[in-house]
């Protein structure tokens, strides 16, 4: 048998191989793995970034847990590991291994606003993967086992670290998941119950260059009932200023309450109710089934005006505690008081590029740019909208799911039978939830944003046209329509309000909080199985050369340093040994406690064989 144990990075996505050589008798007509037969082994990072590059030399080092080096003060100690670092595999995620002679070791850095829920990794051609009673994947192919330690997440802020056991989820793919300690995955990317995702910067062609949060879902009626609550509770301070609330549960933006004029929020367009009966600050409710439960608070909210979308991401900045000074628009009793709070030239219908870089740098919420005239959304420096609901980290796609083409599975708009659905909860489109007995295709996009198309038509930043003041720009299209791609772009007055249309929040600041996710791998093979023959020369990987200077191109296929042509137990800097009998003593503590690296118990009976020792990663 050849045993060859591998890692792999191609186009910088790293894929872990661990293979066996396969008897032409194990293969079938197909070219199928028969039952039982040895094969290829793979570990791969699912939905990655393909335009991830390598972490050049002059940007912070990603820190090892399991091996540090404590005489340096906690430096990484291998230095040949400094290449093996790379940038934003995920949105927001950039990542990192080292390395002996006998473990290795991925890391995830997890920036402000970036979703743990993009680390999902694929471990294929194996006869088991599973997660054992003491929290760690085990996976299991015909001669050994890889194990992936139980994850170390290590949480960075201003006040200090700490280090607490994260787990894993397994689903019937063999696909694992990361799952953060109970209390960060509560206020991890959250402000209030939203949770913002980074969009990171670049990447699309004359996209922004910045990196900015979008909210992950629309902003939903659960949260738009908390808002109008509490805004007329505090009427008397900055939280519910301008607002103008009459019998009904409507909202103005003036005490004149013209229609066709000063609409902030209906009731009638909304999923809410209002009960005057009640205390101000519990009047607006939701509305319940026959058991009592809220029908529709997980749906996006609708029934609101541009006045109100703008309101309530002045109020959540202030609901939020980012201060007065920090709120991104003006407010006033007339329609063009309502404007962002750097725009010089709003009264002439105009939004200037200085206008909008001095924006953000302001620490509240706002409504994602647009940056384009009607009819067409095209990517441009301050573009948004644009850039979350159509790049896929390779080309802008046609829908704000990931894919060009769109079925009923899809998301939720007119079918062709004019049939709707109304309003759906938010992120209903999972992969998990069902419509007509057929499960929902996953449609969470590259920056883990849902509902981009359809549910709910959004408002935006901008005029639907510069030098006109009379509309602002709408985009995503929503349940009563036939879906338009996310290049389609309309205006409608400020005070329209309307039942599918809704808003997302967008800010362009999260605190500079860290996550490092640690997880340590470890090879056992069987030692009968344990030998080295000549590999084909053919298979050689050729590692990109680092980057010299910012901006500097990495070579493609992006790899790490690999020669298979093996012909001897030691070669290339890979070596292949049978270990001591004697376990080998697990790495020097990290920055906090941990678990230790030796290997735990196994899904079968009797002790592991020893682990596979190899270097050069």
């Amino acid at each position: 048998m050849i045993t060859r144990i591998l890692l792999l990075n191609r186009f910088c996505l790293s894929l872990l191989l661990v293979s066996v050589a396969v008897p032409v008798a194990a293969v079938d007509e197909a070219g199928s793995l028969r039952p039982g037969a040895r094969g290829i082994f793979q570990e791969k990072l699912l939905n990655a970034n393909p335009g991830a590059g390598i972490l050049p030399a002059w940007e912070r080092v990603i820190p090892s847990y399991y091996f540090a080096d404590k005489s340096a003060g906690g430096t990484a100690s291998a230095a040949i590991f400094r290449k093996a670092q790379y940038r934003l595999v995920c949105p927001g995620i950039d990542k990192a291994y080292y390395g002996d002679d006998f473990w290795m070791e991925e890391v995830f850095r997890l920036g402000p606003g970036a979703d743990p829920g993009r680390i999902n990794i694929a471990i294929r051609n194996s006869a088991r993967v599973g997660v054992d009673e003491g929290g760690d994947v085990v996976a299991g192919f015909d001669g050994g086992e890889m194990i992936l330690s139980k994850p170390v997440v290590v949480h960075k802020t201003a006040e200090g670290r700490s280090a607490t056991p994260g787990s894993y989820t397994v689903n019937n793919r063999g696909e694992v998941s990361i799952q953060l300690p109970v209390e960060l995955q509560a206020t991890w990317g959250k402000v209030g119950s939203g949770k913002f995702n980074v969009v990171s910067g670049g990447g699309q062609f004359k996209g922004p260059s910045y990196d900015f949060y979008s909210s992950q879902f629309e902003t939903t009626n659960d949260e738009l009932l908390r808002f109008l609550n509490n805004a007329e509770a505090n009427q008397d301070n900055a939280q519910g200023a301008n607002m103008y609330f009459d019998g009904k549960g409507n909202v103005w933006i003036s005490p004149q309450m013209k229609a066709g004029r000063d609409e902030m929020f209906s009731i009638a367009d909304s999923r809410l109710l209002y009960d005057g009966r009640n205390p101000v600050g519990r009047r607006y409710v939701h509305t319940v089934d026959a058991s009592g439960n809220p029908v529709s608070a997980r749906h996006p909210a609708t029934g609101v005006s541009w006045y109100g979308a703008v309101k309530y991401c002045n109020w959540l900045t202030l609901f939020s505690g980012r201060g007065d000074k920090e709120v991104c628009y003006s407010e006033g009793t007339n329609g063009l008081d309502w404007a962002p709070v750097t725009a010089t030239n709003w009264g002439q219908g105009r939004f200037d590029d200085d206008c909008r870089a001095a924006w953000l740098s302001k620490k509240g919420f706002r409504l994602p740019m647009a940056y384009s005239a009607v009819p067409r959304l095209t990517a441009g420096k301050f573009n948004e909208f644009y850039k979350v609901a159509a790049w896929n980290g390779i080309t802008n796609m046609q829908y704000g799911f990931g894919r060009s083409t769109l079925g009923t599975l899809d998301a939720n708009y007119r079918r062709k039978d004019g049939g709707t659905l109304g309003t759906l909860p938010v992120g209903f489109y999972d992969g998990i939830n069902m419509i007509g007995g057929k499960l929902t295709h996953d449609c969470e996009n590259f920056f883990g944003v849902y509902d981009v198309s359809g549910n709910a038509e959004e408002w935006l930043a901008d005029f639907a046209v510069s030098g006109s003041v009379s509309e602002r720009g709408c985009a995503g299209g929503d349940w009563e329509v036939s879906l338009p791609d996310v290049s389609q772009f309309h205006g409608v007055a400020p005070w329209s309000t309307d039942g599918g249309r809704g808003f997302r929040v967008a800010t362009t600041f999260m605190p500079e909080d860290e996550i490092l996710v640690y997880i340590l791998y470890k090879f056992y093979m069987e030692p009968e199985i344990m030998t080295v023959e000549t590999l084909p020369e053919s298979a050689t990987v050729i590692n990109p050369a680092e980057p010299s200077k910012p901006g500097a191109a990495a070579e493609e296929p992006g790899g790490l340093n690999f020669n298979l042509g093996i012909s001897s137990v030691n070669r290339n800097g890979i070596s292949y040994t049978n270990v001591p009998t004697e376990p080998r003593p697990g790495p020097g503590p990290g920055p906090g406690p941990g678990p230790g690296p030796g290997p735990g118990p196994g899904p079968g009976p009797g002790p592991r064989p020893p682990p596979v020792s190899f270097s050069g990663l």
